[in-house]
């Protein structure tokens, strides 16, 4: 059932901080310190502001925290070299991509409807009828009965409504939807998160291939955003709420665009910027005298910087990325079904570097999604 009450939090809490300072493996502590951290966050977000992260207390003093500072440091240092190194790649990629998904999203059609409400019986019925289409009615019984779907009073960061925290050393998972409302916009993001879920109850458990996955990859928005898109293809099969649904797959693609946008203006930017963080603190008007060039009219490209929330590099590429790679996925699923040899092999690969090789091998190049999203989005044109 739908949790509202903190106290299995806060169990999970003090075990997760026992467990911290009696552990001595460097690579677990930076895991079970993330998690708690999340675990703080999720809290606050329930409602309790009598809560804060204290770093001294839950790592033993400055010289530990300093060590774990170290430590993550380490992990964005691989992560902006590799980025580097393909951001040549990455730009070619979306310069190739962006302008026909551009030129096909003007021509969806998009009408006014009000929010689809259901009962809950419905909206639990709904969801059990699509993870048993995708054999895992079994992972959301367990969330759902366990009470690890919470609904927080709050969201986790400016324009998110959903989270979901994983402790790596014992599988544990919770999903929060903020104001959790029996509506089709939180099933959709509830439906996200159970990709999540599913996504790392998948992991092998070796805490090495946990932190590769949490701090290098670009792949952790890819089953997530597959879960998307297979519950609004659902929804549309089975006749549920048409409307609504043509409409949310409008602004699931508009969403989607807005990350490969994004990602591609990051690739246009000189390696130092990235590399010293610059682009976190400059003014918009420097992002455009150094990429003005590759945009007709400067003056959107301006306001459109200066309404992005945060230019956080890993996650619009793990969203960018997350887009992309599950509309491929997406098509194997409707193909052979959920159980396939693609999905098999991204989840053998998905906690390592970028690799443009990767993409190659799979057939995800630019030419194939464009191809691809036309295909599977004929259905909203005007």
């Amino acid at each position: 059932m739908v949790n509202k009450s903190t106290e299995q939090l806060q169990k999970q809490l003090r075990d997760a901080e026992k467990q911290f300072r009696s552990n001595n493996n460097a690579n677990e502590r930076v895991a079970l310190a993330n998690y708690i951290g999340n675990l703080y966050r999720a809290l606050i977000c329930m409602g309790r502001s009598d809560i804060s992260f204290n770093k001294n207390k839950v790592f033993g003093g400055k010289k530990n925290y300093s060590k774990f500072v170290k430590h993550i440091n380490s992990y964005s240092d691989k992560l902006i070299k590799n980025y580097i190194d393909n951001k040549e790649f990455h730009k070619d990629y979306f310069y190739e991509i962006i302008p026909d998904v551009e030129e096909f999203n003007c021509m969806m059609k998009h009408t006014k409807n009000k929010e689809k409400y259901f009962s809950e019986n419905e909206f639990i019925d709904i969801l059990f009828q699509f993870m048993r289409s995708i054999n895992q009615d079994e992972l959301f019984d367990k969330l759902y009965k366990n009470g690890n779907v919470y609904s927080s009073r709050i969201g986790n960061d400016i324009g998110n409504d959903g989270f979901t925290i994983y402790n790596p050393l014992n599988g544990q998972i919770d999903l929060f939807v903020k104001n959790l409302k029996y509506n089709l916009h939180d099933m959709n993001i509830l439906v996200h998160e159970v990709g999540h879920a599913y996504d790392l109850s998948t992991l092998s458990g070796d805490i090495h291939e946990y932190n590769n996955y949490f701090y290098l990859s670009l792949y952790g928005e890819v089953m997530s955003r597959l879960f998307e898109r297979l519950f609004l293809d659902f929804l549309k099969k089975k006749n549920i709420a048409s409307d609504s649904v043509i409409n949310k797959q409008i602004d699931y693609n508009l969403l989607n665009h807005d990350f490969l946008l994004q990602a591609f203006i990051l690739s246009l930017l000189e390696d130092d910027f990235i590399l010293e963080d610059k682009y976190l603190n400059c003014d918009s008007n420097q992002i455009v005298d150094m990429i003005g060039s590759y945009f007709i009219d400067k003056k959107f490209i301006k306001n459109y910087i200066e309404g992005i929330i945060s230019f956080d590099l890993s996650e619009i590429y793990n969203y960018a990325y997350g887009d992309i790679i599950s509309l491929f996925l997406f098509d194997e699923v409707n193909k052979y079904g959920f159980d396939n040899e693609m999905i098999e092999y991204f989840l053998r690969n998905r906690c390592e570097l970028f690799s443009e090789d990767f993409l190659r091998e799979c057939g995800f190049g630019p030419g194939n999604y464009v191809k691809l999203y036309k295909k599977v989005n004929k259905h909203l044109i005007k």
